[in-house]
């Protein structure tokens, strides 16, 4: 038994028919070219907060097993960014920069996570001054982090120069809910801050959905002998399926997501996504 477990981001809505082949041999329709744009950057996005969120998860397991007494030396928070060479050309790695809780802000240790191969960790003896760079975007992410709700769902912050959605000037901080539990697909509860270049002012705080939408993993409400294919929600946020969709996506070993919008049916697979009808379910009354 094949089924597609359920979520919404606002009213309740049909599940989306599923294909006789299974999710991705639906025939894809034309993007229109009003929102090929919006796809282009939702991909774009949501691969670079899944590289950045998922090197950020490894560089602090990395570094609370290899320094003991971690929790004591007064880290305040991390940076993920992609390392660069000498001449500016992007690494295949990533690092994670751990910096102090007080100022002026310094560098305490920096996971380096390759693409391949096994990170490794160096620490800063004594404490290294951040630059003017890092220091601008360690104020940009405690603005963004002050300037939301919370609960009692942790947050993972990364941190994106503003030209990423299309605010050169600015910083974009996403604040993105992290899973409590094994398996369940957290939809809501993300943010997109823009702050300041100096990092010192928040510019636009964007609920990225409408709810505070998870799913819980699909064993919990499933068959014994059901087998989760696919997941769907209703997004009213935009006409387009956002970046978020394709993080969680990737994130859940590109598990298909169907994203039902006012422009159509779509269908999020890692960092690719298809119109596979432009006119929607119905939603029940």
């Amino acid at each position: 038994m094949a089924v597609a477990a359920a979520g919404c981001a606002s009213a309740p809505a049909d599940a989306p028919r599923m294909p006789a082949g299974g999710p991705g041999t639906e025939r894809p329709l034309p993007i229109p070219s009003d929102l090929a744009p919006h796809i282009a950057e939702s991909i774009e996005l949501g691969r670079q907060l899944y590289f950045l969120d998922k090197a950020s998860a490894i560089g602090t397991d990395v570094v609370r097993d290899q320094v003991p007494d971690f929790g004591s030396r007064g880290v305040g928070g991390w940076l993920t960014v992609r390392m660069a060479d000498d001449a500016g050309k992007p690494a295949d790695a990533f690092g994670v920069i751990f910096f102090t809780k007080d100022e002026p802000r310094r560098t305490l240790f920096t996971v380096r996570v390759p693409l391949k191969g096994k990170p490794t960790v160096e620490e800063a003896k004594p404490p290294k001054v951040m630059d003017e760079l890092g220091v601008r975007m360690c104020r940009a992410r405690q603005a963004a982090i002050d300037a939301i709700p919370h609960g009692r769902r942790p947050i993972n912050p990364v941190v994106l120069p503003g030209g990423a959605v299309g605010r050169p000037d600015d910083i974009a901080v996403y604040l993105l809910a992290a899973e409590q539990i094994p398996g369940e697909m957290v939809f809501g509860i993300h943010h997109r801050v823009l702050v300041s270049g100096d990092g010192g002012t928040v510019k636009q705080v964007l609920p990225l959905s409408k709810s505070a939408l998870v799913i819980p993993p699909p064993e919990q409400n499933m068959p014994k002998d059901a087998v989760p294919v696919a997941a769907y929600v209703t997004q009213i946020v935009t006409d387009w399926p956002l970046e978020t969709h394709v993080f969680v996506s990737l994130l859940h070993g590109r598990q298909p997501i169907y994203v039902i919008t006012n422009r159509g049916l779509w269908l999020v697979t890692g960092d690719k996504i298809a119109l596979v009808d432009d006119k929607p379910p119905k939603r029940r009354d």
